[in-house]
């Protein structure tokens, strides 16, 4: 692989794991039990996901845990990076929240919801870029090509890179 070709998917999956440590801190401190989280390669480059269970979760909760994976995009590295559009995305899952909003409250709850996230990822920043970097240091020690990537932060793990606010994880779970 090029050192540039290289440099670049460092850096897509710098994004990655920011984003997912994002939706992992805003599901724990929104009492939102997270599962694991995943950071998977294939043939389009890398790709995460944050399991968190939701379903008992105020509508603006859960809006606000999915629009905080950009909002530390944002507050971390400074950018939102693009995304890929596949089934499940935050996006489809965003559109698909915010339909369950009367028409005329939509701008007012996506608006609120952004801030919040923005906001929530903001002060507790440095929990996510705890998570963040040990997602980081797990993929660098998997050894594998970027193609066969395959890293699961779950359980203790995940707890450890959650600190403190691993006992909200546990209470939660």
């Amino acid at each position: 692989m090029r050192t540039d070709n290289r440099n670049a998917v460092i850096d897509v999956l710098r994004s990655i794991v920011v984003h997912e440590a994002g939706h992992c801190v805003a599901g724990v401190k929104l009492g939102m039990p997270v599962r694991q989280i995943e950071i998977v390669g294939g043939p389009d480059g890398p790709d995460g996901f944050t399991f968190i269970d939701h379903e008992h979760a105020r509508l603006n909760a859960y809006l606000v845990m999915l629009l905080s994976g950009a909002g530390a995009e944002l507050d971390v590295m400074g950018f939102k990076a693009g995304s890929r559009p596949h089934a499940n995305s935050d996006e489809w899952r965003i559109s698909e929240a915010i339909a369950r909003v009367d028409r005329g409250q939509r701008a007012w709850f996506m608006a609120s919801a952004t801030q919040q996230a923005r906001r929530l990822v903001h002060v507790h920043r440095p929990t996510v870029l705890a998570v963040a970097e040990r997602l980081f240091e797990k993929c660098a020690q998997a050894g594998q090509h970027w193609d066969a990537l395959e890293v699961v932060l779950t359980g203790d793990e995940l707890d450890a890179a959650l600190g403190d606010t691993a006992l909200l994880v546990r209470r939660a779970v």
